[in-house]
């Protein structure tokens, strides 16, 4: 499974994350060592720079949602925190949608 993400105004966060092992109890994806998609296990699927990074005072990016994917209903569903407006879209690679619910919180 992978993910496609886009539109971020850091360029550096839009790619395809692909599955890259288990975090906080939910598989999480990346580019590469430093562009992380992954869910800090409360209800938040983060895009930073580390597993560390796992609140959202310190990540560039974050969703909070009751979904179990990192996958918005719409367009407006990330946030932006370190990084640069406007925030991402995610989407499953492949296309498709998995979605039950989101309500915000930005970083």
């Amino acid at each position: 499974m992978a993910y496609i993400v886009s539109g971020a105004g850091d360029t550096a966060w839009n790619g395809t994350y692909n599955s890259a092992g288990t975090a906080n109890g939910f598989p999480y994806f990346q580019i590469d060592s430093f562009h992380l998609l992954f869910n800090n296990g409360v209800g938040d699927w983060l895009l930073s720079d580390s597993l560390a990074n796992a609140d959202e005072g310190s990540c560039q990016y974050s969703f909070r949602t009751s979904n179990t994917t990192p996958v918005g209903v719409s367009g407006t569903d990330w946030e932006e925190g370190l990084g640069s407006s406007p925030p991402p879209s995610v989407a499953l690679a492949g296309g498709g949608t998995s979605h039950l619910g989101y309500m915000f919180l930005g970083c």
